[in-house]
């Protein structure tokens, strides 16, 4: 199993601790980072920008309209609206962000190592290749507050998995660590391990909704880099649990807003829903929703949905909508706090998903996972400096583009990696963005995975199996593992609805296939790179 070899020196760290290593960078000045992610030089150029990155949990793209501070961020910044996922799955599309590699090169393709590929101990040996460990050694001070990958637990491995790290782990790249464990999908009642520049404790929240203490914690951060490390840029990434189910098999509701926000029918209070009446918020009933694919792969559900269960749909959007308040709260406080410390025009606030969700459409009750747009496109937002006002741009992005993009702001020189930077997209610059393709590929077992907290089950909520897909700009190709083919033309069929991949002409789908193939090594020695890979010859 990968994580292996990195077992004696966690315990060695949990006796001795992780030695901080803060290297001392003026803020005029901007390090390069060696293939080794060791700095070896300095440049002098500006003055190095703040980075805080919001990455909320299954966001779905609809979400946005019922947050104020998103359409806040959209009118003052750029919004890259085709920003594609290389797995809309937690664990896997976390590890390509982190890294800017695709999941056949992390090697985290689940969310747990129960079947030895996936999980935080998929993970481990690649833990110093990460933006945060990048931006650290460059000179940044570094936070992480919220989720960060599955299988982390406050309180150190599980005796009964075959890997291990000790309690109250802090992986390597951050100054401070505020982060829960699977508890925290619940929102309330949850284990976090802390750390704020070596100094490292394990506390348990009861009564504090999760997503509004990420929000102090954010804020502590904030205040503590401004004014006690004033020599040194900062990146913060905050990774609220919202607006995932809450999973835990007790919990009163399947999805948890905060308690201010949800309803209280005696007080006549339908909940908080933002701009609009809770009672109004219902699953659209167009598009996609209750209709399957003609000519469809085989998984997928072909009686419509029930009464109950579009009930029940629109019932859990309601809860969803009610849990983006918090969220919106949280992006309103830091972008005050922000000016209120007078560096808010130095810092780029980035806000997007780790994947997206379905609720209804192509009539699958709940989750994530499949190669259709509700899961795989999620927008990414930003706002900071350079970037343009009330630009929408349309770019095939992903999210593995997230590693170089961070260091890219940074000036920093990334290891080889298979994205690119979006930061000239930002302001305006398209010139060589040729990426022909986005790369999508997501693996299933058929075994269940008990450990799993995006399992889904019953018959009525099927999943996919493992495929590889490639997104164009107006086209869906699916391989699957089974030999089924998908291919849909988004220009006469935008919610992927009828498959044509039998009318496919041969030559267009020999070089989708190519294509497709050549992105599922690419990146890997002897491989071409993943850019390169892209382009449909």
């Amino acid at each position: 199993m990968r994580g292996g070899p990195i077992r004696e020196q966690l315990r060695n760290a949990a006796v001795v601790g992780i030695a901080l290593v803060l290297t001392a960078a003026g803020v005029t000045a901007a390090a390069v980072i060696g293939d080794d992610g060791s700095p070896d030089a300095e440049r002098p150029g500006a003055e190095r920008p703040n980075i805080v990155y919001i990455q909320v949990d299954d966001m779905s793209a609809d979400l946005l309209s019922y947050m104020t501070e998103a359409v806040k961020l959209r009118q003052q910044g750029t919004t890259m609206a085709n920003h594609f996922f290389a797995d809309s799955l937690c664990c896997s599309s976390r590890a390509s962000g982190l890294t800017g590699l695709m999941p056949h090169n992390t090697g985290v393709l689940t969310n747990t190592s129960q079947f030895g590929d996936g999980g935080l101990g998929a993970f481990l040996d690649d833990e110093d290749r990460t933006y945060a460990d990048a931006l650290r050694k460059s000179g940044y001070r570094t936070g992480k507050m919220g989720k960060y990958l599955n299988e982390y637990r406050p309180e150190g491995a599980d005796p009964a998995w075959d890997y291990d790290y000790p309690a109250d782990y802090v992986p390597p790249g951050w100054d401070e660590w505020h982060v829960a464990g699977k508890g925290g999908y619940a929102q309330m009642n949850y284990p976090m391990a802390e750390a704020v520049d070596g100094s490292r404790t394990r506390r348990h929240y009861k009564d504090t909704y999760l997503t509004d203490l990420l929000s102090d914690k954010a804020v502590g951060f904030l205040n503590r880099s401004v004014k006690d490390h004033a020599d040194q840029p900062f990146f913060l990434e905050v990774s609220p649990f919202a607006p995932h189910s809450a999973v835990a098999p007790n919990a009163k509701l399947p999805f948890v807003p905060a308690p201010r926000d949800r309803a209280k029918p005696a007080a006549g209070f339908a909940g908080d829903c933002g701009p609009v009446d809770c009672d109004d918020v219902r699953a659209p009933r167009d598009g996609s929703f209750d209709r399957t694919v003609a000519d469809g792969p085989q998984w997928l559900r072909e009686s419509p949905l029930t009464t109950d269960e579009k009930t029940s749909i629109d019932r859990n959007l309601r809860l969803r909508v009610q849990m983006m308040q918090s969220l919106n709260d949280m992006i309103r406080r830091l972008r005050a706090h922000l000016s209120k410390l007078g560096v808010a025009d130095n810092t780029y606030v980035v806000f997007g998903s780790d994947n997206g969700f379905h609720l209804g459409e192509h009539r699958l009750l709940q989750g994530k996972g499949t190669p259709y747009d509700h899961d795989a496109r999620v927008p990414v937002l930003v706002a900071g400096p350079g970037v343009r006002a009330g630009a929408t741009r349309g770019e095939l992005v992903q999210n593995t583009d997230l590693y170089a993009t961070f260091l890219s702001l940074a000036g920093v020189t990334p290891r080889a990696n298979d994205g690119r930077s979006m930061a000239r997209l930002w302001r305006g610059d398209a010139d060589g963005w040729d990426r022909d393709a986005a790369f999508l590929e997501h693996t299933s077992h058929t075994a269940p995975a008990s450990r799993d907290p995006d399992a889904v089950a019953g018959p009525g909520n099927a999943q996919p199996g493992s495929y590889k897909a490639i997104r164009t700009a107006d086209e869906l190709y699916v391989e699957y593992a089974t030999g089924e083919v998908e291919y849909y033309e988004l220009a006469v069929d935008p919610h992927q609805l009828t498959n044509t991949a039998d009318r496919l002409p041969e030559g267009r789908r020999a070089a989708l296939h190519r294509t497709l193939t050549a992105l599922s090594t690419c990146g890997r020695p002897d491989k071409p790179d993943c850019w390169s890979a892209g382009q449909i010859g």
